[in-house]
């Protein structure tokens, strides 16, 4: 006996509910799960989790999703298996080198450093830490995540200075009558920070690094185009500076914080520390880590912007003569040569 035409359209109202119930609860739970989940990666207590803020950290998410899961995208998808292409050998090493380096290599150096400045305790560095049972995969989320994050930035040219002075500001008269009138010390600036200006923002931008690292990744993986590999853009430009950066400052202070630990007479209880007193040993391990940490980041972040230092300094002595000038103190002739 066929159904009845009422219990048929009961039923489809049934399953429509039940259908357009899950897809409003996935959409609503959905970014604040992942949300949660990048803020549990990097150790976030569950008292300082919020969920408009989960929310807000899913939407960039939400935006790669959407650009890279378009109509073109998905016709891609269709024909990406048919397509592929046996690379040359020294092509393929090259892309298997990058994908390492960029993927799992750097995001667990990463990791590993914001675990030791961030998150490990000072009974950790007494060597106590057994009981944080931390698993590489959670050590290597966290590193993806933040290069992840910084790349982000960088492809959106976040880390310069026109991104801020144009912010919500698209009007250009503004900038060419502050152009004008700076003309002369524009074209000094340029002359001073030609070759560090390149090191200091090659990275930021739609033309950067970064951005031609992931363009060519993306071009091998989704249209097997294996002739844009290029070493010196995924390799000497690209990941090579990044793993040398993060490997000095892992390695550097570790060997100098194990070189002060082992020359500092430790007293069983603790190390005495002048002016502090006695200091616990996993403390002053800590403290003396993060130190030289910090230290080695400052260095070199002064040497990758040398330049930018050295107008600093022209324009405070500038700033000074100038004041000695209006208050009619006696004036030194300034050379390059001459050391006070």
């Amino acid at each position: 006996e066929s159904i009845p035409l009422v219990f048929r359209i009961l039923l489809l109202a049934a399953l429509s509910w039940a259908a357009i119930t899950l897809v409003v609860c996935s959409a609503l739970n959905l970014p604040l799960v992942i949300g949660r989940g990048m803020l549990y990666v990097l150790r976030i207590p569950d008292t300082y989790m919020h969920d408009p803020f989960c929310l807000l950290l899913f939407c960039p998410l939400l935006a790669m999703g959407v650009r890279i899961f378009d109509n073109e995208g998905l016709g891609r998808i269709k024909d990406w298996s048919s397509s592929f292409r046996r690379p040359s050998p020294r092509k393929g090493l090259v892309f298997s080198v990058s994908i390492f380096s960029w993927f799992i290599l750097v995001p667990v150096l990463l990791g590993t450093l914001y675990n030791l400045v961030l998150v490990k305790p000072s009974s950790w560095f007494a060597g106590e830490g057994a009981e944080t049972g931390e698993s590489p995969m959670l050590t290597w989320s966290t590193g993806t995540l933040l290069l992840s994050v910084w790349a982000f930035l960088a492809h959106y040219s976040v880390f310069t200075r026109e991104f801020w002075v144009n912010l919500g500001n698209p009007a250009a008269d503004a900038e060419e009558e502050n152009e004008n009138e700076n003309e002369q010390t524009a074209n000094e600036e340029t002359r001073l920070l030609q070759t560090d200006e390149v090191e200091a923002t090659a990275w930021q931008g739609k033309d950067g690094r970064v951005a031609a690292a992931f363009s060519i990744f993306s071009s091998v993986v989704g249209k097997w185009q294996w002739d844009r590999v290029d070493p010196k853009i995924l390799l000497a430009d690209g990941v090579i500076p990044i793993t040398k950066h993060l490997m000095i400052l892992l390695v550097v202070p570790s060997i100098l914080c194990i070189a002060l630990v082992w020359s500092v007479r430790d007293s069983g209880v603790g190390v005495v520390v002048p002016v502090f007193g006695l200091v616990s040993r996993g403390m002053y391990r800590m403290v003396v880590f993060r130190a030289l940490v910090a230290v080695s980041a400052t260095v070199q972040y002064a040497v990758a912007f040398r330049a930018q230092l050295d107008l600093w300094f022209k324009a405070a002595h500038k700033a000074a003569r100038d004041d000695r000038y209006l208050t009619g103190q006696v004036l030194l002739d300034y050379s390059r040569s001459r050391k006070d």
